[in-house]
């Protein structure tokens, strides 16, 4: 079954969701991006618009090469672009992702712990996304009925 309305979460969403044509695929790759950003600190797409964005999305080029990369396993890496693939015909499926020997063999992972780097970002973005929530809160609650009835 496919769907046609763009939903989701800028950062999450997949480029066949911004192109209103897509399936079970797009959750693997919002999937995708949160193992990226638990990785690395950071999402894989970053603007400082919605629409950039969306850009970033759709033009899908993928940084696995600066800080913190080149200490993270490739078999990490390999998993992650295989669920970030941008045509969702060879994006793998969630079983497929979840069968990956990444993530199914202790051995592959090493056993090091996050760069303080690392955890850094995830703190920034997290607090960045709880501040853009509250933010957002603050703008529903101001609005008058009739301009939350359009």
């Amino acid at each position: 079954q496919y769907f046609h309305d763009v939903v989701g979460s800028p950062y999450y969403v997949a480029p066949e969701v911004l192109l209103k044509h897509y399936g079970p695929q797009a959750d693997v790759w919002s999937a995708g991006v949160i193992l990226y950003i638990l990785l690395s600190g950071v999402p894989p797409f970053w603007a400082e618009t919605e629409s950039g964005i969306f850009r970033q999305i759709l033009q899908g080029k993928l940084d696995l090469e600066s800080d913190p990369w080149p200490n993270i396993s490739d078999s990490a890496k390999d998993l992650i672009r295989k669920m970030l693939e941008r045509d969702p015909r060879q994006t793998i499926t969630a079983h497929e992702a979840l069968c990956n020997p990444w993530i199914v063999d202790d051995r592959v992972a090493p056993d090091k712990p996050l760069d303080s780097a690392v955890l850094s970002r995830l703190k920034q973005f997290s607090a960045m996304n709880k501040l853009k929530k509250m933010a957002l809160r603050v703008i529903a609650e101001r609005l008058s009925e009739e301009e939350i009835g359009g």
